[in-house]
């Protein structure tokens, strides 16, 4: 370098300060800003302003406790991002792909996760019965034909209320005119 001359500019992108991150800088910035402002408004018009076919890439981001309550990241590349302990309530996650991230504690009240790959999700070991004692066997069994039961009868009541609008629908069908008599 000459004496004088100014040393070139090289602008950082954000792939450089997060060592993970693989995705696009635009979406970077951008999902930052809305999270920085707390208004994740700012990033689902974003997401809309660049039309339908839209496919945020946020590979190997860290969105740890962040909250995301009502984003919208249909086919969004989350490929190793970390969102553990995110708040993804109303979350849409449609079509993203999740392969190799990270949902540790994450909510996922009301979150669309309509993706295909298999999603495993890990359960405490349930001991064997035979290691239990009679009383513990016996609560088990009991509790498990209680959940059963209620499960049997949700589904009676829903599909109860579900024959009930048919036939509301049927009548109406039937009978169109506001000024006839439905008491038959």
């Amino acid at each position: 370098m000459h004496k004088g001359q100014k040393r070139a500019y090289t602008p950082r992108t954000m792939a450089d300060f997060e060592e993970d991150f693989s995705g696009n800088d635009k979406h970077y910035k951008m999902l930052r800003k809305a999270l920085q402002g707390k208004d994740i408004g700012l990033w689902n018009e974003f997401a809309a302003s660049m039309g339908p076919r839209f496919r945020a890439d946020l590979r190997g981001m860290d969105l740890r406790n962040q909250d995301l309550t009502g984003i919208r990241l249909c086919g969004a590349k989350l490929e190793k991002a970390c969102l553990d302990g995110a708040n993804l309530t109303g979350a849409d996650l449609t079509g993203a792909s999740l392969v190799g991230a990270t949902l540790r504690d994450a909510v996922l009240s009301g979150t669309k996760l309509k993706v295909e790959v298999k999603v495993s999700v890990r359960k405490p070991p349930v001991p064997d019965m035979a290691e239990l004692d009679p009383e513990a066997r016996r609560r088990r069994k009991l509790d498990s034909q209680r959940d059963q039961a209620l499960a049997f009868l949700e589904d009676s009541k829903k599909k109860k209320q579900a024959l009930e609008e048919q036939k509301a629908r049927v009548r109406a069908k039937n009978n169109p005119s506001p000024f006839t008599n439905d008491s038959k």
